[in-house]
């Protein structure tokens, strides 16, 4: 067996390290694996061979890509099946692993910002986005009936289920994590004390910032009528770095985009608790970290009810713009006592091991491809589109 992800990316982020993760795995199994990417891409940055890497320079460059099956991101799907150059037989399966990817957008903040059901927004959709919509539509629907449409928690199908009209069928395959990390000497950390180190992960882009705004609020505020020290380690950079707010009274150490190890060995040596979504907040989790989920929004600063204890998802749920019955407020989390708990500690890291172990995410995906019946023969004609609106999205975000 062959498999293939296609994921170009010249930055390094959860998606990056999951695809990363995924391929590593499928080779140590003797299974051939290969990512599709930019040659100074996230894959080779992570420290992939080159070997597995099919290179591109834009992903509007055609390239031929041997395999037997190939996962694409449903936002990639119009470069992925208009550029490859693929088998008639070769299996295609479209994993949604962002709450937008199967619906059409505009790379812009505003739009963004647009309720689903605004008058606006249909006027934009209508007059820019109509056909897109509709191959998507038409796409999506073909790939959930062969079992070909993948989703990484409830988030995304619940999103996509909306947008398809109730057809898409539940089919999860979870973010994996890597167990190949030693969890920490709690003893230091379970003592009482007055100040902790709190870890922020996760790239400062649109949908983060809000997110962080809302924890140095709330940390902010905590600190002040607790009397508690706290410092605020942000790990990931973005260019929407500027419009992170500035506290009244915590301190910030700001990391930037470092490398997984190096985050491992910072999460280990100095994290008390760790707040972030997708993929980042199980890096904390896997360690025995106290972690939480803060839900992605477009506002300035997130809703008061962002947080999620990581134990309480459902459904593989880890940050989702949808209202979760299980978010709470700052003070319901309850940090500090949970920060000193090792039965807390032990069921973030129960958590990850039950849900994201990399084995158990990697013999899903496997079950997954020999249950799916969309080949490329099925949609390479029909599906091969050139859309001016993909190309200004390109040239918007540099793709």
């Amino acid at each position: 067996m062959k498999i293939a992800f296609y994921n170009p990316s010249r930055i390094i982020g959860g998606a990056e390290i999951l695809f990363y993760r995924l391929q590593s795995e499928l080779k140590s199994r003797g299974i051939q694996s290969q990512i599709i990417d930019y040659s100074n891409g996230a894959f080779i940055k992570l420290g992939g061979s080159s070997e597995d890497l099919v290179s591109i320079s834009s992903v509007l460059e055609s390239c031929t890509v041997d395999c037997d099956a190939i996962f694409i991101p449903p936002n990639f799907s119009y470069e992925a099946l208009s550029n490859l150059k693929l088998k008639r037989n070769t299996k295609i399966l479209f994993w949604s692993i962002h709450p937008l990817n199967c619906i059409p957008i505009l790379p812009f903040r505003f739009y963004k910002e647009l309720k689903p059901y605004s008058k606006i927004k249909k006027f934009i959709d209508l007059v820019f986005l109509r056909s897109q919509i509709n191959f998507a539509k038409s796409l999506f629907n073909m790939a959930t009936e062969r079992n070909a449409l993948l989703f990484m928690d409830n988030e995304n199908y619940t999103t996509a289920n909306q947008f398809l009209q109730g057809n898409a069928k539940l089919a999860f395959l979870p973010i994996p994590v890597s167990f190949e990390v030693k969890p920490g000497n709690f003893e230091k950390k379970l003592k009482p004390k007055n100040k902790f180190e709190i870890f922020w992960i996760g790239r400062l882009v649109d949908f983060k910032i809000g997110s962080l705004n809302r924890l140095i609020q709330d940390l902010d505020t905590w600190s002040s009528y607790s009397q508690t020290e706290i410092v605020l380690h942000i790990v990931g950079g973005g260019k929407e770095e500027r419009l992170v707010i500035e506290p009244k009274k915590i301190a910030i150490v700001r990391h930037g985009q470092i490398t997984n190890q190096a985050l491992q060995s910072l999460l280990i040596e100095r994290a008390d608790a760790a707040f972030a979504m997708g993929t980042s907040v199980l890096e904390a989790a896997a360690h025995g970290i106290p972690s939480f989920i803060v839900a992605p929004t477009y506002l300035k600063v997130g809703d008061p009810e962002s947080y999620t204890p990581l134990p309480q998802t459902k459904n593989f749920d880890l940050g989702g713009f949808e209202k979760n019955p299980q978010s709470k407020s700052f003070d319901q989390i309850q940090l500090r006592e949970n920060i000193h708990s090792m039965e807390f500690r032990n069921s973030c890291k129960d958590y990850v091991e039950s849900n994201h172990s990399l084995k158990k995410v990697v013999d899903t995906l496997i079950s997954l491809e020999k249950s799916s019946t969309l080949f490329y023969s099925d949609i390479e004609h029909q599906f091969k589109r050139d859309f001016l609106t993909r190309r200004f999205y390109s040239l918007i975000t540099g793709k």
